[in-house]
């Protein structure tokens, strides 16, 4: 349980780094993550 945890930290603080580039631009480099 721990390593699944620790996996969807990971993946939450994937999505929270995706939308703050696409915060700041959202087409810099490409339109799909």
């Amino acid at each position: 349980m721990r390593e699944n945890g620790f996996g969807y930290i990971l993946y939450s603080y994937f999505i929270f780094i995706m939308s703050f580039i696409f915060s700041i631009s959202p087409f810099s480099k490409s339109p799909c993550p």
